[in-house]
């Protein structure tokens, strides 16, 4: 089995977890890309076979969330599972001055993550350490917010919708929002409805996998995954060298296409659509070529 599935991860459930039951399944390798957190839902993006060598790519897919923010309320993890540190009185709080704050939150910002994280530091992951009582100063990060929607009021809890970047946390978020209104926050529920192009709306739910059968009638192939990264049809006569490694230049590509970005990612494509390799455009001798980074097809299995 390769492919991927636009898993939609219940709460209450370890992304590992989930990635486990596949794997026990299909009997394959599975991995993930992009941890939710336990007592979060939404879409969970699981890679199968081949599909694993392309984790990264997902990863730095854009994410949309849905995300219930309480204020007046600090906990520990910055979310509803911590223990409260600080109540504060939130009555004096208006529609309007959280508007005013949420606008300092939206395009490129500095986020501290959150203590109990999945972030390395010095060989031990961050929630280890505050586990033991360890207090670590987590270096902040550069991430982008694309876009926070109000989407209702019930003050202290707003429920906001939430397109960023990757790596941003939206507890951080969420506890830096109820900072700047001087109320505190956290984050107190968390659906995850898109990562790229793959959304809560067509996602299947853990409880549909029951079988190597349903997994596989759940797998999306590799020809259908990454469709935002633009595909190339290789000449036929350029596929074994191509599958052995060797750089492709224009004239081996098929039809007409726009001039090769340098460090442009590109799928390459055989005559029937099948993925056989993924590549980068660079610069060789003042042209653009294009290099194999991923190859997923063994030249001997090729018949031309």
């Amino acid at each position: 089995m390769d492919g991927i599935i636009n898993l939609h991860k219940p709460p209450g459930l370890t992304s590992h977890a989930a990635v486990l039951k596949v794997r026990r399944l299909s009997k394959t390798k599975v991995g993930h890309s992009g941890t939710l957190d336990p007592a979060a839902s939404g879409v969970l993006i699981l890679c199968l076979g081949k599909a694993t060598r392309l984790s990264r790519f997902f990863t730095d897919y854009p994410k949309e969330y849905i995300a219930n923010l309480q204020l007046g309320v600090d906990t520990t993890t910055d979310d509803a599972e911590g223990d409260v540190l600080a109540v504060s009185d939130t009555s004096a709080l208006t529609a309007a001055a959280v508007e005013a704050v949420l606008s300092r939150f939206t395009g490129p910002i500095r986020q501290v993550p959150p203590r109990y994280s999945a972030i390395h530091h010095q060989g031990k992951r961050l929630y280890e350490l505050a586990r033991q009582g360890i207090e670590v100063d987590s270096p902040a990060r550069d991430v982008v917010v694309e876009r926070i929607k109000v989407l209702g009021w019930a003050l202290p809890f707003v429920t906001l919708s939430i397109r960023c970047s990757k790596g941003t946390y939206i507890r951080s978020l969420c506890r830096d929002i109820g900072a700047a209104l001087e109320v505190g926050g956290h984050l107190s529920s968390l659906i995850r409805t898109r990562v790229g192009s793959y959304s809560l709306n067509t996602a299947t739910s853990l409880s549909a996998l029951s079988s190597k059968e349903a997994v596989q009638g759940a797998l999306l192939p590799l020809k259908q995954t990454l469709v935002e990264i633009p595909a190339l049809r290789v000449d036929k006569d350029a596929i074994i060298p191509l599958l052995c490694g060797q750089t492709l230049t224009p004239a081996e590509l098929v039809g007409e296409h726009t001039p090769l970005k340098a460090d442009q990612h590109y799928r390459l494509l055989d005559a029937q659509g099948e993925l056989l390799a993924l590549g980068k455009a660079q610069t060789s001798d003042d042209k653009v070529v294009l290099k194999p980074e991923r190859v997923f097809k063994k030249a001997e299995t090729i018949s031309l």
